[in-house]
């Protein structure tokens, strides 16, 4: 049991989690959870901390949802129990002892050095990233979810270069705190009071640095002048 409880810690115990074309209750019971805003969602907060291939999210602060959910499959984990893991953590990120499906599970291994802020989505929203997550990771990216995945989360097939729009598309705003885009994420720096210069976002926008990936290859050049033209120009203001 500790290798299993230890693979559902890796699972869900960090950063942000969350999203499959359609709707449905993917095994659920009589949960009416909405499968497609959940993938909204977890593009939008999740995709910047993790990596899951039905969402093009490369993300690596937090855990990457495919390898950990796949191992918990393989172990017979039905699916309700894995929206219930997943919806919990998220409501309860620092908790490790958890009760599901009419039993305690306490979450094994050592806490994430990114701890994924509570309440990053709730309610509704909150279940539908949940069942979103439930209904993908660790299983083969579906052939309607095909376009999907071949444009990573963050990307914008339509070349837009508004960098308030692209700071919120490319997950920015579940992990940086800024007042000018609506954002009050804890993960990563607080942009408000760090002040910093274009140069700087440019740099860490392309190339990444610890939790927070690189957007090179994800976002043009254009727009990762945007984004950074819209960060160092409002930071604290």
């Amino acid at each position: 049991m500790r290798r299993t409880h230890t693979l559902i810690a890796a699972a869900v115990a960090t950063a942000a989690v969350l999203v499959a074309a359609g709707c449905g209750t993917g095994g659920l019971g009589n949960r009416k959870a909405d499968v497609a805003k959940g993938k909204e969602l977890f593009t939008a907060k999740c995709a910047a901390c993790h990596v899951l291939a039905d969402a093009g999210a490369v993300g690596n602060a937090g855990p990457n949802l495919d390898d950990a959910f796949v191992e918990l499959r393989k172990q017979g984990f039905k699916e309700s129990t894995i929206f219930e893991v997943v919806n919990k953590q998220m409501k309860y990120p620092t908790d490790r002892d958890l009760f599901v499906e009419g039993r305690d599970v306490h979450l094994n291994g050592p806490l994430p050095t990114v701890q994924m802020a509570a309440d990053i989505v709730t309610g509704a929203d909150r279940e539908a990233v949940a069942a979103y997550v439930t209904a993908v990771a660790g299983l083969p990216v579906k052939a309607s979810s095909d376009s999907d995945a071949s444009t990573p989360s963050g990307s914008d097939a339509s070349g837009d270069t508004d960098g308030k729009a692209l700071f919120s598309s490319a997950g920015c705003v579940a992990c940086h705190t800024l007042k000018a885009a609506g954002a009050t994420g804890a993960v990563g720096p607080n942009l408000d009071s760090t002040k910093p210069n274009k140069a700087l976002v440019t740099d860490r926008v392309t190339n990444g640095k610890g939790g927070m990936p690189p957007f090179k290859g994800t976002l043009s050049d254009a727009q990762i002048t945007a984004v950074a033209d819209f960060v160092s120009e409002n930071a604290g203001s």
